[in-house]
């Protein structure tokens, strides 16, 4: 009686039976014995790989794509919003009006601290944003710059106006 065989036996695909295989070594010599021993066939055309080739086909790959940059996302670092205090308030107002009584005649220069929202995820950071002033529209309330950008006022956080040293000897 011969033992049952296998549902899915990979010796069927290289020719050999489960009765073969299963059988004495003397059974299996006499049929391949011949060409057990035999060198690997070697195709004279056919360049070697490098090791650093050959080694490739075993690295690892991503599975999950996308799962290193979600990962990454997560990790990076935002600030909350800060809410400015009575004080500052007064300070920054004071700077704006100041900053008002030299427009339209000058385009002061300024250095103003704005909070910009991350559009990701939650929080943002705070960033510093130097140029001209063109205009304070009040009514939209942003201050808009000569180089066509605007920032909203509800965003500033600091304002200070650049004096150049020229501008403080003509003034003395």
């Amino acid at each position: 009686m011969t033992e049952k065989k296998p549902a899915n036996a990979w010796h069927d695909v290289r020719g050999v039976t489960y009765e073969e295989l299963r059988a004495s070594e003397a059974l299996v010599m006499e049929k391949y014995g011949d060409i057990i021993d035999c060198p690997r066939p070697f195709d004279p055309a056919r360049k070697k790989a490098s090791p650093e080739t050959r080694a490739a086909q075993f690295l690892p790959f991503a599975a999950l794509t996308g799962f290193d940059d979600e990962i990454a996302e997560e990790g990076r670092w935002t600030e909350e919003r800060m809410e400015r205090s009575e004080g500052q308030n007064e300070e920054l107002d004071r700077n704006l009006r100041e900053i008002m009584d030299l427009l339209p005649e000058n385009t002061p220069e300024v250095s103003a601290v704005v909070f910009q929202e991350d559009p990701r995820k939650e929080g943002g950071a705070y960033v510093t944003k130097h140029g001209f002033i063109k205009k304070i529209d009040k009514e939209r309330g942003v201050l808009l710059f000569t180089d066509r950008t605007s920032v909203p006022l509800s965003d500033l956080m600091d304002l200070y106006l650049i004096r150049r040293e020229t501008e403080k000897h003509n003034g003395e």
